[in-house]
């Protein structure tokens, strides 16, 4: 019980790295392969870092974040602008096809994917080389975007994801049609899946 009279509900004992770049201050769990966080515990990780929070909370079944890593092969599905040239931070292993279940599968607000600045496509990937990601679901997420039809709206979530501890760039992609060679990526985009988002 602390001095407010406030009962102590979970208890968490982790190794927490505070990152920065210039004024950009953030806040993450270290990562350790295979261990297993609360959803919960994560989404504060975030909301601290000045972010959204991106897990399920509930039920327990999905409430949990597992520290793994992608092995060289391993593929994964990423909703992308059609002219991005490397993905973003999150990723599943389930593929989606219609924009309806971004919003409401992935809980993607309409100022991270917006058909109206470019195509929305679902993109292939395939791990070059082992990277560290977050697996967990989705949690709900409040779309905020001015102008929305949808503003307002809670999307539920719960589809699968991966979140990448490694931001990509376009050095880092092996796309088979522009590149001589995949020496020194770290991952290829399988250029034989591209679907456009309905």
């Amino acid at each position: 019980m602390d001095d407010l009279g406030r009962a102590t509900i979970k208890k968490y004992e982790d190794a927490v790295e505070v990152v920065k770049n210039a004024d950009d201050v953030a806040f993450r769990a270290k990562f350790e392969e295979g261990k297993v966080r609360d959803g919960d515990y994560m989404n504060y990780t975030h909301e601290k870092s000045g972010s959204n929070p991106p897990y399920q909370t509930t039920p327990r079944s999905k409430a949990k974040v597992i520290d793994r890593i992608l092995k060289e092969g391993d593929e994964f599905y990423v909703v992308e602008y059609k002219g991005q040239n490397a993905p973003g931070l999150f990723w599943s292993r389930e593929p989606i096809f219609t924009i309806k279940d971004l919003r409401n599968k992935l809980s993607v607000i309409e100022d991270w994917k917006n058909p109206n600045i470019d195509e929305l496509v679902i993109r292939k990937y395939k791990a070059l080389q082992e990277i560290q990601v977050r697996d967990g679901y989705i949690g709900p997420m409040l779309e905020t975007s001015k102008g929305s039809r949808d503003f307002g709206k809670v999307y539920k979530g719960g589809g699968h994801q991966y979140e990448s501890l490694q931001r990509f760039v376009r050095d880092n992609v092996y796309i088979p049609s522009l590149d001589a060679s995949n020496k020194g990526k770290k991952i290829e985009r399988i250029e034989d899946f591209i679907k456009t988002l309905k």
